[in-house]
């Protein structure tokens, strides 16, 4: 078996798992022109690359942790921070659009997921480049609307609710006024409300992307809610132009060693912050070893840390890492891979195991192929709930490879003793595992 198919073997026994978050209840999904909702199928303008993106531009706003099962996160630094909670909501071409004058809304708002960590104490933001006007769970009365964020999927099938304080309320007549926020039920009556709330699920494909448009344009008419659609403008809700967007991902990378200095200088400024950061770290050793490459980075900023370019295979070894360190970021990496996979995943079983490894002399990218020729096939099936990029998620399995080929490369001999010990066979330098 070769750790190309091992990897690969792992990220398809898991894509048969769940539905997307957004397929509980009975939904309404929207299409282009359809009745007096239209909505345009494609958003102006490109939308974020790379996660590496938001690691750069909202460093200044917040701090990175490590949120155990879930990943890397974003927290802003606003104590008590809610999300969704100040701006307010515009019906657009592309369904409704949160804006708000927080300085990180332009991404928080429209890509990624909202939950709360146990750890930290806080609302914490995981990246993700799907774009969307919002992700929000919507529910609705006869009298009121209310709005709470949608959690990571990861979240969500651990049994994750929104809290009552996340939920926000307002009288169905004032859910487009600007000034929404004096609007807001108090929190016993928010308690009242959700009670005989029901799931109002409105749904549209734009650019390729199945997103929560909120009320319909019909529902709002009965409440004697003005519906003038205005015109969704890229730049204020994360959208660029394809250079800008690209020349974002190489700032983001040239940056990097900085980044990761600056991030950790404000975990060690909150007291707090800190003191659920280094417990994390200490309980979780996947997470300790990831801590440890960082720290790596801000060492020796001048290095690449991404792996081996295109037609390189072998990589110049650093101080060599423990053998545990090895089998954490292998492991480290099959998790990532599968959870990427698992993401673009639905309950019913579509069987591409066949899916062929490509031949390269790298297992670890050949593996990240074989990951990226399963996703596009389930992408491509018609059961399909939610379209991701595909790219991304290729760039994101690549990445976790060249990941662990760093250690791989470094610690070969340590690497051959531990799969000898488990029958795995052994592994040379450019070569697969036999």
């Amino acid at each position: 078996m070769t750790l190309g198919k091992l990897c690969l073997a792992a990220c398809l026994g898991a894509i048969p798992a769940v539905a997307s978050a957004q397929s509980v209840g009975v939904g309404v999904d929207v299409g282009v022109n359809v009745g007096v909702d239209t909505y345009d199928s494609e958003a102006p303008g490109a939308p974020v690359e790379s996660a590496d993106v938001f690691y750069d531009q909202l460093e200044p706003y917040g701090t990175w942790v490590d949120e155990p099962d879930v990943g890397r996160v974003y927290i802003p630094d606003t104590q008590d921070y809610v999300p969704y909670r100040t701006g307010h909501w515009q019906y657009t071409n592309l369904g409704f659009v949160w804006v708000s004058n927080e300085p990180h809304a332009w991404a928080t708002s429209h890509y990624g997921r909202w939950a709360y960590s146990n750890h930290y104490g806080r609302w914490y933001w995981l990246p993700d480049t799907t774009w969307g006007p919002a992700w929000v769970e919507w529910r609705q009365t006869g009298t009121h609307y209310g709005w709470a964020p949608l959690a990571p999927e990861i979240v969500i099938r651990a049994g994750w609710h929104p809290p009552v304080e996340s939920w926000h309320y307002c009288g169905a007549e004032h859910v487009l006024d600007p000034n929404v926020v004096r609007f807001y039920e108090p929190r016993e009556r928010v308690v009242e409300i959700h009670r005989g709330a029901r799931p109002l699920e409105h749904y549209a494909t734009v650019s390729r992307a199945r997103v929560v448009v909120g009320p319909p344009a019909a529902a709002l008419r009965e409440h004697r809610v003005a519906v003038h659609p205005v015109r969704c403008e890229a730049r204020t809700v994360g959208r660029w132009t394809p250079a800008e967007a690209h020349a974002q991902v190489e700032r983001a990378r040239d940056h990097r060693a900085a980044f990761e200095a600056q991030n950790q200088h404000r975990i060690d400024g909150n007291a707090r912050i800190h003191a659920a950061h280094v417990k994390v770290i200490e309980t979780h050793p996947q997470i300790k070893a990831e801590v440890n490459a960082r720290v790596e980075i801000t060492r020796h900023p001048g290095e690449d840390h991404g792996g081996p370019r295109p037609g390189e295979h072998g990589i110049t070894p650093r101080e060599p890492k423990p053998p545990e360190a090895v089998t954490s970021a292998v492991k480290a990496a099959a998790d990532k891979a599968s959870a990427l996979a698992l993401r673009m995943s639905r309950q019913e079983p579509l069987g591409f195991a066949g899916a062929p490894l490509e031949e390269d002399p790298d297992p670890l990218l050949a593996r990240a192929r074989s990951v990226y020729l399963a996703v596009g096939a389930l992408s491509a099936a018609p059961t399909m709930q939610q379209q991701q990029s595909l790219d991304e998620v290729a760039r994101q399995v690549d990445e976790a490879a060249k990941e662990a080929n760093v250690l791989i490369s470094e610690n070969v001999p340590a690497l051959n003793r531990l799969l000898s010990d488990n029958g795995m066979g052994r592994i040379e330098a450019g070569k697969p595992v036999e």
